[in-house]
């Protein structure tokens, strides 16, 4: 027979297994593309883990990611991982920049201006695209970059390499100081 304590560690072993079991299907019923749990559905987060998730399919579907992205900034304005999203579809859809991604960047801007979480990407996602933006795009992203530079440099060290379009390459370099003959962007 067993003791006392055994049992009571079995059970607590037991209950920790079902609660981590349980909270691991949910999060998946939850976040799977094309689930519509009632009591999760209006939840920001949940929206985008869908969003993401569909874009993370073998084959990507832009459409459900789309109106998830749209359902979680119905929910929450203030989300500038959905606006970067909804910039990255309208680019997609557009097939360059265009004024419906300048506009989602500039919310981006509106919810986070130096958000730590958003700013790699957006950094690329702007330099990348450097021949196409405006010059209020430019210095939100010049001033971005100064900015994360400043507070954390040694993350974005690698950021010019990554960039495709030469003359994002080039403002990114200049901008970051890599060049010790360079002058800094005119302000």
């Amino acid at each position: 027979m067993p003791t006392r304590s055994a049992l009571v560690t079995g059970l607590a072993g037991g209950l920790v297994a079902l609660t981590l079991g349980g909270s691991a299907l949910a999060m998946f019923a939850v976040a799977a593309p094309g689930a519509r749990p009632a009591a999760a559905s209006g939840l920001t987060s949940v929206h985008e883990a869908r969003a993401n998730a569909a874009l993370a399919l073998p084959r990507p579907d832009l459409g459900l990611a789309e109106a998830e992205t749209r359902r979680s900034l119905e929910q929450s304005v203030a989300t500038p991982t959905a606006w970067l999203r909804l910039a990255y579809l309208e680019h997609e859809r557009a097939g360059g920049f265009s004024p419906a991604v300048a506009l989602a960047v500039r919310r981006s801007y509106d919810a986070a201006p130096y958000g730590p979480d958003d700013t790699p990407w957006r950094l690329t996602f702007l330099f990348d695209n450097w021949q196409a933006i405006g010059p209020e795009l430019r210095a939100s992203a010049l001033s971005e970059l100064r900015l994360a530079r400043a507070h954390n440099g040694g993350a974005l060290r690698g950021l010019p390499d990554s960039i495709r379009d030469p003359s994002g390459r080039l403002a990114a370099t200049l901008a970051l100081g890599r060049y010790p003959n360079a002058r800094p962007p005119a302000r």
